[in-house]
């Protein structure tokens, strides 16, 4: 099993929407695959209600120069090689680490985020 970019601690395998992940229940983050990363993003077997999207585009608008700068390096849980670090897009400020080869992390509340934010691109 992998460890943890962020914590070290083992990952450990959960079941996200439907979807296999690796989560850490020490900082609550999630690792997948870039498939898995793509299938989230679709479905929509979990609606957002107007507050959560409201409460996210806050989060999102108050993120300065400062969050977008790296937090550091995170090495990819199954090849240990650095991750790189790359906004979800121009509009939303989400910093991805991303193995091109493996997947992506997200912190604890970045897949949230990253999902309103996709969702609200669909209305």
């Amino acid at each position: 099993m992998a460890n943890c970019p962020r914590c070290k601690v083992m990952l450990q395998s959960e079941t996200y929407e439907g979807f296999d992940t690796l989560f850490c229940s020490n900082c609550w983050g999630h690792f997948m695959s870039n498939k898995v990363f793509a299938a989230v993003l679709q479905h929509d077997g979990y609606t957002f209600d107007e507050e959560e999207r409201k409460s996210v585009f806050s989060q999102l608008a108050a993120k300065g120069e400062h969050d977008l700068i790296s937090d550091g390096v995170v090495s990819c849980p199954i090849c240990e090689k650095e991750m790189e670090k790359k906004p979800f897009s121009d509009a939303c400020p989400v910093i991805l680490d991303l193995c091109h080869e493996h997947g992506v992390w997200l912190d604890s509340v970045e897949i949230k985020q990253v999902q309103v934010y996709f969702d609200s691109l669909q209305d």
